[in-house]
């Protein structure tokens, strides 16, 4: 495609901005459109154009990218009689749906697509991984699915907003898959920093410290080194919005009771961080969950006796349940597995326990490889730190939980 190709992105928040800046700098032709009038001026000083209406977006590109918050809004975008930017698109034109959705809403999408007279449209499944640094950088993970030539066709922007290009082999909805079951090591490590934090601190332990600490260990995880260097300077960007981890979890929930599988992890990190929106402490960061393990009154106890050993041993065992319960989803999913683990590896979710228990797998799902008295041993060692910790000290909800699908592992990462 020539480099000056007219792109359109729809919906201008921490993702979609960073991606039309990034698009901008390598050349391309942006326009911009959203609801908030702010976002469109933004991007007209960075280069770009806004317009006010679903409409006029579509009319003035050849390839537009969505990353809306929701299915719901994307189907409205494109679909609204009349207003919706299907009807308005210029022919064979290309949509890239950037946003993470229920893989069966990407195939009725294309259906409804198809029925609405526009069989000439090319649509990508393109969920991305990353957050708002990595996408004003132009460095996000993007899972793509569906037309191979499409996808291929449209090579120049996807360089120009990822750097890491993931094409999962399948059909239309198989990049969403992966997406989804990716989405349980994201909101299980988001919510494994903000725990440890609080209990750290009330250990008397440097957060820095233990930040340089943890990421050189076992323990590590790509979440918690970018979301305690955010609790560390909170002047910094924000790491992601909060509304978006309650969306994306919720999605999970409801996809795991649709189809009965246990998602213990996904469903206690969801209840959290339901609390923390529920509470209105920041929509805009997810970090700001830490407020619910804040002591809440003046009372002032001793230090816990809790060390950087144990943190990182507590960090370790939730990021195995989560890794576990992850990898089971994308089984249940029927998930291209090698696309999977590739796609965890070099996106948000990526943290050593997975890598270990890949390892121990011979790197294909073999969770009964494993031996249950490692998981069992892990759990009463985080079990017993617990115990240390006084009846006035930080909660630690997603720990028991972790201790409890650690200690009740069956082979299939089922609990």
């Amino acid at each position: 495609m020539p480099p000056l190709i007219k792109v359109g992105v729809a919906g201008l928040g921490a993702i979609g901005f960073g991606m039309a800046e990034s698009l901008i700098r390598s050349g391309f032709n942006v326009t911009g459109y959203d609801i908030n009038p702010e976002f469109m001026r933004k991007l007209e000083e960075a280069g770009g154009h806004g317009v006010s209406s679903a409409s006029k977006l579509a009319a003035a590109s050849e390839c537009c990218i969505c990353v809306v918050a929701t299915s719901d809004q994307a189907r409205a975008l494109f679909l609204e009689p009349a207003k919706g930017a299907l009807w308005h698109l210029p022919p064979s034109s290309t949509i890239i749906l950037g946003i993470t959705a229920r893989p069966d809403f990407v195939g009725a999408f294309q259906q409804e697509i198809r029925d609405a007279g526009r069989t000439d449209i090319s649509l990508i499944d393109c969920p991305v991984s990353g957050g708002e640094a990595r996408a004003r950088a132009g460095t996000l993970s993007l899972l793509c699915s569906g037309d191979i030539g499409g996808i291929r066709r449209i090579n120049l922007i996807l360089h120009a907003i990822g750097s890491q290009i993931h094409e999962i082999p399948g059909s239309l909805g198989a990049a969403s898959r992966i997406k989804l079951a990716h989405q349980i090591l994201v909101g299980v490590n988001i919510a494994a920093a903000v725990e440890v934090s609080p209990l750290a601190r009330a250990s008397g332990l440097e957060l820095g410290e233990v930040h340089e600490q943890v990421m050189g260990s076992d323990a590590a995880s790509w979440l918690f080194g970018q979301r305690v260097c955010h609790m560390l300077d909170p002047k910094s960007i924000p790491a992601s919005s909060l509304s978006i981890i309650v969306k994306d979890l919720s999605m999970i929930s409801a996809y795991g009771r649709s189809y009965a599988v246990s998602l213990p992890m996904s469903l206690i990190a969801e209840q959290l961080f339901k609390f923390a929106a529920s509470a209105q402490w920041d929509l805009g960061d997810d970090t700001s969950l830490v407020n619910l393990y804040l002591p809440q009154g003046p009372h002032q106890g001793e230090k816990e006796p809790v060390s950087i050993q144990d943190v990182q041993t507590l960090l370790f065992g939730i990021h195995t349940a989560g890794s576990l319960e992850a990898m089971s989803f994308a089984r249940e999913l029927e998930a291209h597995w090698p696309s999977f683990v590739s796609v965890v590896k070099n996106a948000a979710g990526a943290n050593k326990a997975f890598e270990m228990l890949l390892k121990d797998m011979g790197m294909e799902y073999a969770p009964e490889r494993i031996s249950q008295e490692g998981f069992t041993a892990l759990s009463t060692k985080m079990a017993s730190i617990v115990d240390k910790i006084s009846v006035c000290g930080p909660p630690l909800p997603l720990t028991s939980i972790a201790i409890q699908a650690l200690s009740s592992v069956r082979w299939g990462g089922q609990v």
